[in-house]
């Protein structure tokens, strides 16, 4: 497990692809909490999850106590994550797959013009389906039975670029939920989405309190998408 652990530790870095601009926050906007990502994981019954799953939930609360943007990756992460473990039924990795095999296309060609429709596409979906998250924190009955997100793609996403797209996560730096929360993590690391999720951390925080709080997390949910898909529409590629 450790070789998994510290990949995911490294590519920690990996937000900004030189001809990717986007920043909406000061350092101080992000709330620090050491306990944020861990207390939003507690809404997943742990009996359902896996020694993969437990060390990735370790990974992303070390990220979250760290400086701002680690911290929006963290937040952004843990909520994909999340959307992931919330249907007692998994759904597919088709988005995710999607996304990783286009983008190591791109950086294979040099031509990122077909990119863009699938990374609008991913962070659509995963704005849409913030609302599982909220239906956990509200009433875990409504999911428990329910089956996840499904893109309806060939093998359900089981067959995706992950060497070759961690190659170049890390060289931009300074059972079927274990591949599907894989297939998350890798698309949710890649530069373009990871300034994304940077350009979206406050909104995210903020919904992950009021889930991890108990509050009504509906409001939160809803802006929390807003502000994806507001940071999506301003990508450079």
């Amino acid at each position: 497990m450790k070789p998994i652990v510290l990949v995911l530790f490294v590519a920690a870095g990996a937000f900004a692809a030189p001809s990717v601009v986007l920043n909406e926050y000061s350092e101080n906007e992000l709330p620090r909490s050491n306990s944020l990502t861990e207390r939003a994981f507690g809404l997943i019954d742990g009996g359902d999850v896996n020694i993969h799953i437990l060390n990735l939930q370790a990974v992303l609360k070390d990220l979250s106590e760290r400086d701002p943007r680690s911290q929006a990756l963290a937040f952004g992460q843990t909520l994909g994550v999340l959307v992931d473990l919330a249907t007692g039924i998994p759904g597919d990795s088709c988005a995710s797959a999607a996304l990783i095999n286009a983008y190591a296309a791109g950086v294979k060609s040099g031509n990122f013009s077909g990119f863009r429709s699938v990374l609008y596409n991913f962070v659509h979906q995963l704005a849409s389906n913030l609302k599982l998250i909220v239906k956990l924190a509200s009433n875990p009955a409504s999911v428990r039975f329910s089956t996840g997100p499904s893109g309806n793609c060939l093998g359900s996403g089981r067959s995706y670029q992950f060497e070759a797209a961690w190659d170049a996560i890390l060289s931009s730096s300074s059972s079927s939920r274990s591949n599907n929360v894989g297939a998350t993590i890798t698309a949710l690391s890649l530069p373009p989405v990871a300034q994304v999720l940077e350009a979206a951390g406050e909104s995210t925080s903020h919904l992950l309190r009021a889930v991890a709080s108990g509050y009504d997390a509906s409001a939160a949910a809803a802006s929390a998408s807003k502000a994806l898909l507001r940071a999506v529409e301003r990508i450079q590629l």
